[in-house]
């Protein structure tokens, strides 16, 4: 015999009409309405709405409210006005357990591109920062009080060098310099006048001074103090290389075998034409020059 059937509770007729009528919530609501709220500085608040599918990725929120308020995409981050914390649009409203309606918060993403702890103060700063988007200035209430900073050791100011010291001692005496010798040079006597008698210039015409000659023989830089030279490099130059032709020996120059555009091409143009070693000297050619020239060819003997 089979026992009575129980007769039915109140708590299953609870169960029985909760279960039903979130069936046909769901069957029924196929968007949420989003609002997306954005703080101006001047106190308003602006707030922009549209529908997202139940099953579709909350994405394009964020591309749709971007062009709406032409600011560039990668700019701004959504956050829950509820929670603060940032919301992650590529889930679908049903992930993120949204109902009929939901409203966000619009600021501006760090640049890292990545949303900020969700602090109150650091959300502060965001809408402030999303409302100065447009170029206008922060408002004084509009800020959040600075945060505590802790307290951090500044490094030593550098000690002056002891030549700055120095320097900025005799700053002041370097200064007044100036002005002592302003009336010194107000005292000074004017330089004497130029004597006629005394200056020189070209003798006046008529005049009957001779007009200087050659220098004479034996004077300092005249043709005897020149020969007298040339018979000292010479004699150096034959007490050193004892091979060389004598000074009165016959020699012969070959062509001029130096760079053209050099000193040494230049002289030896000179003295290449000499018949000894003492008229080589006499036309420019230095004794490095003859004992060069010897060891290379360019000079033998005639």
């Amino acid at each position: 015999m089979t026992a009575p059937a129980r007769p039915p509770r109140a708590t299953d007729v609870t169960k029985i009409s909760t279960s039903s009528f979130r069936s046909c919530r769901v069957a029924v609501m196929r968007h949420v309405l989003v609002t997306i709220q954005a703080d101006a500085v001047n106190g308003k608040r602006f707030r922009w709405r549209d529908e997202v599918s139940i099953d579709s990725s909350a994405l394009p929120l964020k591309a749709k409210w971007a062009e709406a308020n032409g600011v560039p995409e990668k700019m701004v981050e959504f956050f829950d006005s509820v929670t603060e914390l940032p919301v992650k649009l590529d889930l679908t409203p049903s992930q993120l357990g949204w109902e009929e309606a939901v409203t966000l918060l619009a600021v501006p993403a760090d640049d890292e591109g990545a949303a900020s702890p969700p602090d109150a103060q650091t959300l502060g700063r965001k809408r402030r920062k999303m409302a100065e988007v447009g170029g206008e200035p922060v408002a004084a209430h509009t800020k959040d009080p600075p945060a505590v900073r802790p307290a951090v050791a500044e490094p030593a100011a550098p000690k002056p060098a002891p030549a700055t010291k120095v320097a900025a001692k005799t700053a002041p005496a370097a200064k007044s310099k100036p002005a002592e010798a302003a009336p010194a040079k107000a005292n000074a006597k004017p330089p004497p006048a130029p004597n006629p008698a005394k200056a020189k210039g070209p003798p006046a015409a008529g005049s009957s001074k001779p007009a200087p000659g050659p220098p004479k023989a034996g004077a300092s830089g005249g043709p005897k103090m020149k020969q007298e030279e040339d018979a000292t490099k010479l004699v150096d130059l034959l007490g050193k290389n004892s091979s060389l032709p004598g000074q009165d020996e016959p020699i012969k120059y070959a062509e001029n075998p130096k760079r053209p555009g050099t000193s040494a091409h230049a002289r030896y143009e000179k003295y290449k034409h000499a018949k000894t070693i003492a008229e080589a000297l006499r036309c420019g050619a230095a004794k490095g020059d003859v004992d060069h020239d010897f060891k290379n060819g360019f000079l033998r003997r005639a």
